[in-house]
């Protein structure tokens, strides 16, 4: 676990113009809405006005930026997916007597 917080520290501190925190959110955002080509996510942080809410005062991150990001945080993803699932279980802010795992012949669902 020390490696992967030395990971994130030297991740963090790498030069951004906008911040890293902010740049995810607005990668989320974007990947929700189907955005994905990093041109395409650069042009909506300039003429989006939900992205423009997310970057505040931040300058719009441009295309080059968020494909360095990307590559930098890949090595990260699967560590920053599982916190976003473990803390809210371990803050009792998630049900989990409503999860349902999907058959093989996806028909059927079972509870687990």
């Amino acid at each position: 676990k020390d490696e992967e917080t030395k990971k994130s520290s030297s991740f963090l501190n790498a030069k951004y113009l906008s911040n890293p925190a902010t740049i995810f959110e607005i990668l989320i955002f974007c990947y929700s809405e189907g955005i994905f080509l990093s041109r395409e996510i650069e042009k909506s942080c300039k003429y989006d006005l939900r992205i423009k809410y997310l970057l505040d005062t931040e300058k719009v991150p441009n295309h080059s930026t968020i494909n360095r990001f990307r590559q930098k945080i890949m090595e990260l993803t699967p560590s920053i997916l599982n916190q976003m699932v473990e803390i809210p279980i371990e803050e009792n802010q998630i049900d989990l007597s409503s999860i349902y795992r999907r058959n093989k012949d996806r028909s059927l669902c079972q509870q687990i």
